[in-house]
């Protein structure tokens, strides 16, 4: 089962017991928080260990991890790792990667880091805080790569720092089931939310449809007779297509909650989870899709517009085929694959007064259009002619991409797009496919041309 999260556990040589591995690193001696750091696996976060004695060790790693934690267990390892975090920073390869310092909070003050979890947390919420961070520095990984990328073509875009995701507005939320969580989150929140709650899933989708919500929460307690094929019929809606859902689930078997995160469809939170921790997940959550939002507007900004398609509003050919040769030598070192997704617009017939080259345009402006709306962050899509959109999505499974494939092409399918003023659906062929390391950008390119 392919793990959702991969992270680089860092700790001082004196809590480890110089034991081999395997890889290369080592094995850390048993503490609390190893005893929690070696429960991740439970929940697909996968853990590859190094020393605080080696000078990158990122670069011992056989492939690379989404997140760097440095674990500090005792007081005379404080120095060693507070140095470590400052050097990963201006490590090439780790100064892309979220830096986590995982200690008692009196020792947070020492390290520069991108984020702090107090050791005492069990593994499970570990692991979701883990993911969280996981997800938003995907998002700033790939607007820097979008960035170099352009560099190449002597544009300058803003730097990812100046991108800001945050709304003052208080979060919208609407909670279906009005059981025990509803209350508890309103207590919580007080008057920095705004919660609404809806008996049954029928009732929460009419509320949907007339008001605007940043979150979607669904207990499964509460609702009678709610069934997971109801939440995808609703993510197949254009206009719920990214609204973040978070299922309060209980009893869940592992590989069920690992087929529904790989999906895309929504986040897990176990209902053992206190309220003001289900409140800060729901704060992470908005706050991703809020980051997701502001990243889109960067990617179309007018210094990347100039590498953007007019009538698709897509990245151009050129811009994309360099763009997958930095990911393809970034999927080569790190043995990490890059799953595409292909659309091929079958046009309608010629109407009255439009040639086909008309009817083609408006028809592919539109598309891309929606395809851009559509595709998460981290991907980059682009029409190659004729009809033909492709995206990429870097380090994404044969499985999520199928899913994501799917789901956008339901959207598009089932859209009823606008030729000389009048309504029409297309036809739509999907395909999808995995890259393999040996995979060249040229041989992905050609695959790409001829699918």
């Amino acid at each position: 089962m392919a793990s959702l999260a991969r992270a680089l556990i860092i700790r001082s040589e004196n809590t480890n017991s110089g034991l081999s591995s395997g890889d290369g690193l080592h094995s850390p001696v048993r503490s609390a928080s190893t005893s929690t750091v070696e429960k991740l696996p439970r929940f697909n976060v996968s853990v590859l260990h190094a020393q605080a004695g080696r000078n990158a060790e990122i670069d011992y790693c056989s492939a690379t991890p989404d997140l760097i934690i440095l674990d500090v267990n005792l007081d005379c390892c404080i120095d060693d790792l507070a140095a470590i975090s400052k050097n990963l920073k201006h490590n090439p390869t780790s100064g892309l990667l979220p830096v986590v310092v995982f200690s008692d909070p009196a020792h947070f003050h020492h390290f520069d880091a991108d984020a702090f979890f107090d050791s005492r947390m069990p593994a499970n919420i570990l692991a979701r805080k883990i993911k969280q961070l996981v997800r938003l520095g995907a998002m700033r990984h790939e607007y820097q790569r979008r960035r170099q990328t352009a560099q190449g073509f002597g544009i300058e875009a803003p730097e990812i720092d100046e991108i800001d995701g945050a709304e003052t507005q208080p979060l919208r939320i609407l909670v279906i089931g009005r059981g025990e969580r509803y209350f508890q989150l309103a207590s919580v929140f007080g008057g920095q939310a705004v919660l609404r709650s809806a008996e049954n899933f029928y009732s929460g989708v009419e509320l949907l449809m007339r008001e605007t919500f940043d979150c979607l929460v669904i207990d499964t307690l509460s609702p009678s007779g709610f069934r997971l094929e109801e939440l995808e019929a609703l993510k197949e809606n254009l206009r719920f297509f990214t609204l973040p859902v978070i299922l309060l689930q209980e009893g869940l078997p592992e590989d069920e909650q690992h087929l529904i995160l790989e999906q895309g469809l929504c986040d897990l939170f176990e209902l053992d989870g206190d309220a003001p921790e289900l409140a800060a997940f729901l704060r992470t959550t908005v706050q991703s899709e809020r980051i997701r939002r502001s990243l889109h507007q960067a990617f179309n900004s007018p210094a990347l517009s100039k590498i953007s398609d007019f009538n698709t509003g897509l990245p151009n050919g050129k811009f994309f085929e360099r763009h997958v040769e930095r990911l393809t030598a970034h999927a080569q070192a790190w043995n990490l694959p890059i799953a595409f997704g292909v659309f091929q617009v079958v046009f309608p017939p010629p109407m009255a007064g439009l040639s086909m080259d008309q009817i083609n345009k408006q028809l592919v402006g539109q598309i891309g259009q929606m395809i851009s709306s559509l595709i998460r962050t981290q991907d980059i899509a682009t029409h190659l002619g004729a009809g033909k959109f492709i995206i990429a999505t870097p380090n994404a499974s044969a499985m999520s991409i199928s899913v994501l494939v799917s789901r956008i092409g339901s959207v598009l399918r089932s859209t009823e797009f606008l030729v000389a003023g009048c309504p029409s659906k297309v036809e739509i062929r999907s395909a999808t496919f995995v890259t393999e390391r040996s995979d060249s950008a040229d041989a992905v390119m050609e695959r790409l041309k001829g699918a």
